[in-house]
């Protein structure tokens, strides 16, 4: 990936000054040329919703213009391995803002209106992390974890748009604006837009009609890198953009029954509901320029898990010992450092949707899909396939019978997962119509 070379040379010149003031000024000089933040760093996540791996310029697009996405991951880092948590719509949410497999809370279903279930206010989320280290919170857009709103989850604001509002562009106007009221003070919005979901695209003058894809969904992909870019130029004019770590990513991998109105998955096989890559791994950029070095491409394992114990970190805030949380801090690939290696041992795939089934297992290069736990589960429907992502990412080749020592020790690890989310299972809030 090539890198802006006058921006390398702006951060040096930056980084140069901030040494030579340094000598005066004692340690605390130091400390600012060593780019220590004097406070946590914001944090703004931008979730979008059915985006496939295949649906972005710098993960290969050659249909859709996504400048300025590929200008972030040019001022960041892109993940190549980078794995969502679950493929349909809640059970991902779930595991994003809390850390944890949404089988392991109880939220291994998409709710609908009928559901009881809702996300447990005892669960920890990243917006309770965010709130015991004094920030200002926010989410705007889409919920989607049940009638238990955001303010009992650690949200002071929901920032909503009407259904016939331009959605994306509304929810960053409404996002720049809470990050102008509270940039005197460390802030965390989650802006969930319903973008480039099936069911509810709409590209607006002057994006409709002006994708090479030549679909509504194409154009609407278009019309959302836009309006990222002024969420981060918004971040830049209000001086906080250095400080503030940018996370951009999918919910899960498109809906291919969608087609032609849905996305890519590009190399990936599969999409959303499949245990396959294409429903699992997604688009995953991130800047921060204080902390992330520019230019950088991780490969990784890295989840939406991590989030939660890596965003805990940084704010010193400890983790609770009475339960499990799944995800790892990741700090250290987010910061490029020399040998740093992915703390996932073993990433857990399902499928389907009401409810998801837990399906497979990668570890390392090796990615084993077995037999998840439906009723209707048979060997003769869904046979041991094992599969090495590192020379077959389209998942084309099983290779268990070559390989019976790998697809022995996954199987077991598989297994052991299904048990011990059993023993240490936490129900989810129920609330009746």
């Amino acid at each position: 990936m090539s890198v802006d070379k006058g921006l390398d040379r702006r951060r040096f010149l930056r980084g140069a000054a901030g040494v030579a003031a340094a000598a005066a000024l004692g340690p605390m000089g130091a400390r600012v040329a060593r780019a220590e933040p004097e406070r946590p760093p914001n944090l703004v996540i931008i979730l979008t919703d059915d985006l496939g791996y295949g649906d972005v310029g710098c993960y290969g697009a050659e249909d859709l213009a996504t400048p300025r996405l590929d200008t972030m991951a040019e001022e960041g880092m892109r993940f190549t391995d980078y794995y969502c948590g679950a493929p349909v719509c809640t059970p991902a949410r779930a595991a994003m803002l809390t850390g944890c497999y949404a089988r392991r809370i109880g939220l291994n279903m998409v709710l609908y209106a009928d559901h009881e279930e809702s996300l447990n206010p005892d669960e920890l989320t990243l917006a309770d992390v965010a709130k015991q280290r004094g920030y200002a919170t926010a989410i705007a857009g889409k919920w989607h974890l049940g009638r238990i709103h955001p303010p009992r989850h650690g949200f002071d604001e929901w920032l909503h748009t009407p259904r016939e509002a331009p959605i994306t562009e509304t929810l960053v106007d409404e996002s720049i604006d809470f990050i102008r009221r509270h940039r005197d003070d460390p802030f965390f919005v989650y802006l969930a837009t319903p973008d480039p979901h099936a069911n509810a695209l709409k590209a607006w003058p002057p994006f409709k009609g002006q994708s090479e894809r030549g679909t509504e969904y194409g154009d609407v992909v278009e019309q959302l890198d836009h309006h990222v870019g002024r969420l981060l130029d918004a971040l830049d004019e209000m001086g906080v953009g250095d400080n503030t770590l940018v996370v951009f990513t999918s919910d899960h991998g498109p809906w291919l029954d969608r087609l032609p109105d849905a996305g890519s998955a590009g190399p990936l096989r599969g999409g959303k509901y499949t245990a396959f890559e294409g429903g699992h791994r997604v688009p995953c950029i991130m800047r921060w320029p204080d902390r992330i070095p520019a230019g950088k491409t991780c490969s990784e394992i890295a989840t939406a898990l991590d989030f939660l114990p890596t965003f805990a970190g940084l704010c010193d805030v400890p983790l609770p010992r009475d339960r499990v949380i799944d995800g790892h801090d990741i700090l250290p690939l987010m910061e490029n450092r020399r040998g740093a290696e992915t703390p996932t041992e073993a990433y857990f795939y399902t499928e389907a949707a009401n409810p998801t089934h837990l399906r497979g297992v990668r570890s390392g290069r090796w990615k084993l899909l077995g037999w998840p736990e439906a009723q209707t589960a048979t060997e003769d429907w869904y046979p041991v396939a094992l599969y090495d992502l590192e020379n077959d990412l389209g998942e084309d080749t099983n290779v268990a019978g070559d390989n019976p020592e790998a697809a022995d020790r996954l199987r077991d690890i598989l297994e052991e997962h299904r048990a011990e989310i059993q023993r240490n299972y936490r129900p989810p809030a129920m609330v009746s119509r």
